[in-house]
């Protein structure tokens, strides 16, 4: 954006109260005033932000305003055509935590304080994706796909719906990452969490112990899992009868072809088409139902 000049260029001097509101950093959302120029660079906005409020950090904020993220600290206010001296903004206090894979892969996330677990989901799958621009060659012959992830956090499996603070995941915290069965060569921490998230209870949180049978799943979807017939009717009649994905279970339905925003990326399909050989359907419902077995019994019948 070019510079205004003369009038416009005095009025981008003179200062104004803008009103920050911080969101997802404690119980309430709470504002926070500070003074300053359309011609006030982003840096140094966050500088008096986190002057006038000692909980947040200046170098993790991510500031939004009439749908821009005001991301480049280089850029002034008025570098954003949408903003003005009326506009409003929201702040979001993020933290910087490290993903490691049971494989040895590595690598650094910035999200915000009291983000869902199933956002960081999205954004790993999103990153280890072949071919997009952030994806590292180490992971380029197998990435991170979301439907089968299992998180974990000083030993305890992570819901999809829990909350970073909830959970103690805090500046710098290593979140570890399983997307398939852990061989048995592999630690005897990664075998017991794989069997825990089998275990884990989507509505309630309930733990099972692994010595117990695995909790069943949605007969529809087979994605989520719940501890008894209580959970599972709270949850269907709260929100799974809305979103959950059955009818993708029938490859030849209308709504199969129709409704693209249900099928599973087209990268994850294509991935289980090649290891089994077999149609895009049984890929499709092998992915949604989560289950590694089931991709395994489609190998053996299409050998």
């Amino acid at each position: 954006m070019v510079r205004s000049k003369g009038k416009g260029r005095k009025e981008a001097k003179q200062p104004f109260v803008a009103s920050i509101t911080c969101r997802h950093i404690s119980d309430k959302d709470f504002d926070v005033n500070v003074s300053v120029t359309l011609d006030t660079t982003i840096r140094e906005m966050k500088r008096r932000i986190a002057a006038a409020e000692p909980r947040l950090r200046a170098d993790r904020m991510t500031l939004i305003s009439m749908g821009n993220r005001l991301d480049d600290g280089d850029k002034t206010l008025a570098d954003w055509e949408d903003v003005t001296r009326n506009s409003l903004f929201v702040l979001l206090s993020t933290v910087c935590l490290t993903v490691q894979t049971v494989e040895g892969h590595t690598f650094m996330f910035e999200e915000p304080t009291n983000q869902a677990i199933k956002h960081i989901k999205n954004s790993i799958d999103r990153y280890s994706t072949p071919g997009t621009y952030s994806s590292p060659e180490s992971l380029e012959a197998g990435h991170l796909p979301v439907v089968s992830m299992v998180l974990v956090h000083d030993g305890a499996v992570l819901r999809n719906d829990d909350k970073f603070v909830e959970k103690g995941i805090t500046e710098g915290s290593v979140v570890m990452c399983l997307v398939r069965r852990p061989p048995e060569s592999a630690p005897c921490d990664a075998r017991r969490w794989w069997k825990m998230a089998r275990r884990l209870c989507d509505v309630c949180g309930r733990q099972g112990r692994i010595s117990k049978p695995t909790f069943p799943r949605c007969d529809a979807c087979g994605i989520l899992r719940y501890c008894g017939e209580e959970c599972q009717r709270a949850d269907w009649e709260a929100r799974h009868s809305r979103l959950c994905p059955g009818p993708l279970l029938d490859p030849e339905s209308d709504f199969y072809e129709a409704d693209k925003r249900w099928l599973p990326p087209k990268h994850h399909v294509d991935a289980v088409m090649r290891q089994t050989s077999c149609s895009r359907g049984k890929a499709a419902r092998a992915i949604l139902a989560n289950d590694g077995d089931l991709v395994n019994e489609i190998r053996e019948l299409t050998m």
